[in-house]
């Protein structure tokens, strides 16, 4: 070999060294118990939540469906996957189609080039990008209701809300229309009542998109800020499309154990409010989450720290916060734990603040049916 072509085949392997050495290692998930033991020997590279059994994994590029035990039920074969909901998953194929399938892993709605969404129940949100708009389908991929909703909220209680140009609604278990709680006038370029989310408890959130925004003078930090435009207000409609709190809040979280996290429109504080209207605790704090076993974790100017249903610190969270986070509902109470965050690492507490599983995850979430799942390469 000519000392030019050694140069050459060293420098080559040199540069392969470094691409393999400077590659970002892929994710990988793993599946514990409350224990903190790994729940069964076999990692992922993505992973939702259990649900109904079972949970959706990915190896590498390739999703499929797991059992509690770590075994195999619908083989790694799609691009992506979504939880089970009522017996139905959708998933995503070649080409970026969709389908639907059942837990014995068969397609029962074809694969499409449009986007479908889950609502449970045997129910299906179908986008038709031609019109923009959302159609209503059956799980075998029949047509209830044409493309003319602008959004379906998930079927909890029995209902489903949905928005149109032209109205606004709750549809039953059967796909029919039984409630219309607005009618909008397109021509004044703005609908009337927004329902895009499910009902807790009896009530869903709406937003009143008829009432013209106002300028506001602070922020939700109390800080001095000129010309910004507060969104429509927020209230709460119950099953017959009444209107049992007002629409006059700045953001209305969904409710739970009785409480919902609300957003005053004044100073922009959360506190939380019945259903009756009253606040068992003022609004004063800048993020709030919903009630999970008695407990919900707040933050206000002295850090974070988890309330009780009288509206006492229940304990001192002595972990980070970390307010760009997407999701918080890590620090839900669920089997007797909340995910907490210290040094850069998750780990998991009790209801007095104790460390029961030490911090020393990326990520984690809550548990469901029993197990969470956890990050355990740094990200």
């Amino acid at each position: 070999m000519s000392p030019n072509r050694g140069t050459r085949f060293g420098a080559a392997l040199m540069l392969a060294a470094c691409f393999f050495c400077n590659r970002t290692p892929l994710p990988k998930y793993q599946f514990i118990t409350s224990e903190g033991n790994p729940a069964f020997s076999a990692t992922f590279t993505d992973a939702h939540d259990f649900s109904e059994g079972l949970a959706a994994v990915a190896q590498d590029d390739q999703w499929g469906f797991i059992d509690h035990e770590g075994k195999s039920v619908i083989a790694f074969q799609f691009a992506y996957a979504t939880s089970f909901r009522d017996g139905f998953a959708t998933v995503t194929g070649t080409g970026q189609r969709m389908a639907v399938i059942d837990r014995d892993g068969r397609v029962v709605h074809p694969f499409s080039q449009k986007l479908i969404i889950n609502l449970g129940l045997g129910w299906f949100a179908v986008h038709d990008p031609n019109t923009n708009r959302v159609a209503f389908h059956d799980s075998g991929g029949s047509e209830k209701h044409p493309p003319c909703f602008e959004h379906i909220a998930p079927f909890r209680e029995g209902y489903a809300a949905f928005t149109t140009m032209d109205e606004s609604g709750f549809l039953d278990e059967s796909g029919a229309v039984v409630q219309i709680v607005s009618r909008h006038k397109p021509t004044a370029g703005r609908i009337g009542l927004w329902l895009p989310t499910a009902f807790h408890e009896g009530l869903c959130a709406f937003w009143n998109m008829q009432d013209e925004p106002i300028p506001i003078t602070d922020d939700m930090y109390g800080l001095d800020v000129i010309d910004v435009l507060q969104p429509a207000p927020c209230g709460y409609l119950d099953h017959s499309g009444q209107a049992l709190i007002t629409a006059r809040y700045l953001e209305c979280s969904p409710f739970s154990e009785g409480l919902a996290a609300v957003r005053k429109r004044e100073r922009r504080r959360i506190g939380y409010l019945r259903q009756d209207q009253s606040w068992l605790i003022q609004p004063a704090f800048f993020w709030a989450g919903r009630f999970s076993e008695g407990l919900a974790c707040v933050s206000d100017h002295e850090g974070l720290f988890y309330l009780n249903h009288k509206g006492e610190r229940a304990f001192a969270a002595h972990f980070e916060d970390t307010p760009d986070e997407q999701d918080k509902t890590y620090r839900d109470f669920s089997d007797g734990l909340a995910g907490a965050k210290e040094n850069g690492v998750y780990g998991y507490i009790n209801q007095k603040g104790d460390w029961i599983i030490p911090p020393r995850y990326a990520a984690i979430r809550p548990f469901r049916e029993g197990l969470a799942r956890v990050q355990i390469n740094a990200p």
